[in-house]
């Protein structure tokens, strides 16, 4: 039950984050467009490919189905039915002409950019914040070593 409530939880935080951004970049998109108002079904497709996300986030990328698996693997397990769902409802909501190609092309073109974007800045931080605490290990390590030494 508590590996459960575990998984429920980083569903609902990855959710929530993941919906703020999304709505965020709407917004900005929108008034960039000269829309005043959103449509609640457009609202609804976004909080939906959040939870989608969410779900295939904690799928690909925690140790619940896969213990060892390298990040690229991992990457994949994510993109590839993430992009699917997505499309489903892309077409399920009209984000755009279904039957148009160019359409198809500027959408996977443009999940494809968010990707890489996004993979880059966990990557980026990950290795920020290990750096940072490779560094503080060390200078805890070499307290205790000094005190030691007394």
């Amino acid at each position: 039950m508590k590996k459960f409530l575990n998984i429920v939880m980083q569903i609902k935080t990855n959710l929530s984050l993941s919906f703020t951004a999304m709505m965020c970049c709407v917004v900005v998109v929108a008034f960039f467009m000269g829309l005043e108002t959103l449509n609640v079904n457009y609202i609804l497709s976004v909080f939906l490919i959040s939870a989608v996300s969410s779900i295939c986030q904690v799928i690909a990328f925690s140790d619940l189905l896969f213990k060892k698996m390298s990040y690229m693997l991992r990457i994949g397990i994510f993109a590839v039915p993430f992009y699917l769902i997505l499309s489903f409802v892309a077409i399920q909501f009209q984000w755009f002409p279904a039957e148009s190609i160019g359409a198809w092309v500027t959408f996977s073109v443009i999940f494809l950019i968010i990707l890489v974007v996004i993979t880059a800045g966990f990557e980026i931080y990950y290795r920020v914040n290990g750096q940072r605490y490779d560094g503080l290990l060390g200078e805890y390590h070499r307290k205790r070593q000094k005190e030691t030494q007394e």
